[in-house]
């Protein structure tokens, strides 16, 4: 890869994505992406399997005090349905 398109990349959507935070990590719960389109979903997969894998992780939620704290997330078999509700309907009024 050319040192351009390194640069690129490095500044690229992906960075832009994550603005100015401090984020080194993007968690997204099964939950959040079952609800996608199944379209996007096939996408979302086929990009996925392609990235190098990375073990050693594991992902908790902390609350605002830094405490861990039960994550509504977690539960993708039977998600909360109320979630999942609000979730769609904000979704909605973004298309």
């Amino acid at each position: 890869m050319e040192l351009e398109e390194r640069y690129r990349r490095k500044d690229g959507p992906i960075h832009q994505a994550f603005g100015l935070t401090y984020s080194a990590y993007l968690c997204i719960p099964r939950s959040m992406l079952q609800l996608m389109p199944l379209e996007w979903q096939e996408e979302f997969v086929r990009l996925v399997t392609r990235l190098p894998e990375t073990p050693g992780y594991e992902v908790r939620r902390r609350g605002a005090d830094g405490k861990f704290i039960e994550d509504e997330y977690r539960e993708y078999r039977r998600p909360n349905a109320a979630l999942c509700a609000r979730i769609e309907e904000e979704l909605s009024k973004q298309r």
